[in-house]
């Protein structure tokens, strides 16, 4: 073996020369300005560097800072490549970039898509409902028998295709947190001593044995349809079906106004009372014009939540496509105002479509339009309206109030 050679200094400065410099950390303003500029998809996996990164990255002002940096997210469900029993939800921003993919297996296709805070419900158009976390990509299943109450009321064997559930709303209870699921059922098939009409039930979803519960039915004929409800606040709303099952009990009052709603309390699971709505507002101010029938192929009158807020949707074909937006500013008194009046051609052929709103801020309002299946976003300044090309091919779209930076995302 050679004897070792000393180390000549030219060779130590050499090897000091090259070592690698020592870099100081970014000052915490900085980082934060570099995480606020990336997807939530990064930010997520960020936060499994260092204690100090998942401090700065779960803390609720960098939380709202990049929320209201990055825009809406929406929910986009569309079916899964050649698999029509089988659909994807995509968690995406307005720019196109999906931030989370999950896959739904069953169900045969997607019928509505409910998104209510962290979690979503899904309904199948096999009828039956899975609920979403789309922050860490799970998906749960939701009994679909009926309540005891209504079983027994049925004889026995009101199951399967004796039932229909015709509409579903998703809410939370802001007490507690709780997150419930509300269904119209109507049996398909005549039992004696069963209860007629709509009936109601009402499921918690999470904690616990999951277990449908009967509540007293609707005051009068409601709407089955998404558009016809809305929920705001724990409070599910239902619109009237048509003039002619009026008139009606408002308060103890009789009432033949067509536009009443009815509200459905999910903390205390029980009937509040009806409400007016805001078509008596709107001939006040000027508008004596009845609607006098809401028709299911062409809606003229529909309900929406916006900002929290309930939202009535009053579509008028004549003389010129309009849609006026009116908010419920308080229940008590009854207190409508008028914040938007929109012109929306949406085709020459106008009868055919509609545009129901899913968010607005100070610039633009989306709107998701059906049949079509297209999402348009409405400039509020110049009027404006183009497609989001990149979000198409979509069955169900709705509007995601969750935090995607969620510690179930990691």
């Amino acid at each position: 073996m050679a004897p070792a050679t000393p180390r000549s200094a030219a060779g130590r400065r050499k090897r000091l020369h090259t070592a690698p410099s020592v870099v100081a950390p970014l000052p915490p303003d900085m980082l934060s300005e570099v995480f606020l500029n990336l997807p939530p998809a990064p930010v997520c996996r960020f936060r499994a560097v260092c204690r100090s990164w998942r401090a700065l990255l779960s803390g609720r002002a960098f939380l709202a800072a990049h929320a209201a940096r990055r825009g809406p997210l929406l929910l986009a469900a569309a079916p899964y490549r050649s698999r029509p029993s089988s659909c994807h939800v995509d968690l995406v921003d307005l720019a196109g970039a999906v931030a989370v993919w999950t896959r739904v297996s069953e169900g045969g296709g997607v019928r509505e898509l409910l998104p209510c805070g962290d979690l979503a419900c899904l309904v199948g158009n096999d009828g039956r409902v899975r609920v979403l976390d789309p922050a860490a990509g799970a998906v749960t299943a939701v009994p679909h028998g009926l309540s005891p109450e209504n079983e027994a009321a049925g004889g026995g064997w009101a199951r399967g295709e004796s039932f229909q559930a015709v509409a579903y709303a998703f809410g939370r209870v802001s007490s507690t947190g709780e997150h419930k699921l509300l269904r119209l059922v109507r049996f398909l098939r005549y039992a004696p001593g069963r209860r007629g009409g709509q009936l109601i039930e009402v499921l918690t979803v999470g904690g616990g044995e999951a277990t449908w519960r009967s509540r007293r039915g609707t005051p009068f004929v409601v709407a089955g349809d998404a558009d016809y409800m809305a929920v705001v606040d724990g409070v599910v709303y239902f619109l009237a079906v048509m003039a002619q099952q009026l008139p009606f009990a408002v308060n103890g009052v009789v009432s033949g106004e067509l536009g009443s709603i009815a509200a459905f309390d999910l903390e205390t699971e029980e009937w509040m009372p009806i409400l007016r709505g805001s078509l008596s507002t709107r001939r006040q101010g000027g508008n004596p014009e009845p609607l006098t029938m809401l028709r299911h192929e062409s809606p003229l009158l529909t309900l929406t939540e916006l900002n929290g807020f309930l939202v009535t949707v009053h579509r008028d074909r004549h003389p010129q496509p309009s849609m006026d937006l009116w908010f419920l500013i308080d229940s008590e008194p009854e207190t409508w105002v008028k914040n938007y009046s929109i012109r929306l051609d949406l085709s020459p052929r106008r009868r055919e479509f509609y545009a129901h709103p899913l968010f607005v801020d100070d610039t633009k309002m989306l709107f998701w339009v059906q049949p079509k299946r297209a999402l348009k976003v409405y400039d509020l300044q110049t009027g404006s309206c183009k497609d989001l090309d990149h979000i198409n091919n979509c069955d169900a779209v709705g509007l995601y109030n969750g935090s995607i930076l969620s510690p179930r995302s990691l």
